[in-house]
Formats: structure tokens, sequence, C-alpha cells
């Protein structure tokens, strides 16, 4: 015999299968590239964003670029060992900083002396498939590290979280069978 147990519950995204869009260093929204209800392809661009710490960076590794770049030609027999691996240093730390604040390698790549007045913006993309489920933001905003600016759901896999009062003693075990009524369906 079952016990049956009614409880008002919300459609949630399964926390597994979201991702949380946000910069890694103080920004300002420059452009927005996806809004809420749309489905996005994992690389797809979400958000442009302006970081003067990111023009910074961007800026320090062209320069570590160059030296590297320069230095590799000359060779051993010209340069010295710690001068050489000094450079390679600098570059690697230039390079980590900027795969830190969120660029993609391809976006690193792109990085030249032709295109230094773009120093300091940058793209957000999705890191999977799946809705824009919230973007509360403006463009011409200013957002810290960390905040949120888009959450990415699997529209596909949602969770249930239903609300049981402390008092009801439940025994579920995992598969127990649940009915979901959402406006009669």
């Amino acid at each position: 015999h079952f016990n049956t147990v009614y409880a008002p519950g919300e459609i949630k995204v399964n926390g597994y299968k979201s991702y949380v869009v946000s910069p890694r260093t103080e920004s300002v929204i420059i452009k927005r590239h996806a809004i809420l209800g749309e489905h996005v392809n994992k690389g797809q661009n979400l958000v442009t964003l302006f970081s003067e710490a990111m023009a910074q960076a961007q800026a320090d590794y062209l320069i570590a670029s160059t030296e590297w770049q320069r230095v590799k030609s000359l060779g051993k027999q010209t340069i010295s060992e710690s001068r050489l691996l000094n450079a390679e240093t600098t570059f690697n730390a230039s390079y980590g900083r900027l795969v830190a604040f969120g660029l993609t390698d391809d976006a690193i790549k792109t990085i030249s002396k032709s295109n230094t007045t773009s120093f300091g913006q940058y793209s957000l993309t999705a890191q999977r498939a799946g809705i824009v489920l919230s973007d509360d933001f403006s463009q011409g905003q200013r957002v810290a590290v960390g905040d949120e600016i888009m959450l990415l759901a699997d529209e596909n896999d949602l969770w249930v979280e239903a609300k049981v009062a402390p008092s009801k003693k439940l025994n579920l075990s995992i598969n127990s069978p649940a009915i979901v009524n959402l406006d009669g369906q």
C-alpha cells in the first residue's frame, strides 16, 4: 500500500548541468550576444566586456610573446640559458593570466600589434549548450568578479524540488515514483 504525500514543488535547473557565466576580472558590459530564453551552442559568444586589467594582461602578453619569439630565434649560442628561461617563463605566465581571465586559446592567438585598439575587450562564451535562463544585466553596467551575468541550463534535464513539511516522516528510497502535476499535465 502507498502513502501519498502532497507537496508544492518548484521546477529548477539541474545543478550538475547548469553553468554560471561570470567575469573573472572587474569589467563593463559592452554588448550582449544572447537573450533570455535563447538556446545557445557550446563556444557561442554570450557577452562582450571591457576590463582595464584585461587590457594590461593583453599588452603584457604581446610584449612577452614578442620577446619569447625573438629570444627563441637567437638560440642558445647567442643568448644565456637564464635569459632564455626568463623569456619563456614570462611568456607562459602572461598566457596563463589570460586563460585565468577566461580567454580561449583562439582569442589569445588573435592578440597582435595590429589590434591593440581592441585591448581590454573580451567575450565570454558558452561552456556548454543550453538555454539562457537568466540574464539580469544592462549594457554599460559595471560587474564585479564572480557576478552572475547569465545562467545556462540544460532544458532537457530539469529537477523538481518539493517542499515537504518537516513533520511528515518520509521513508523514500532512490527511484521512488513521484507524480508531478503542472497545470493539469
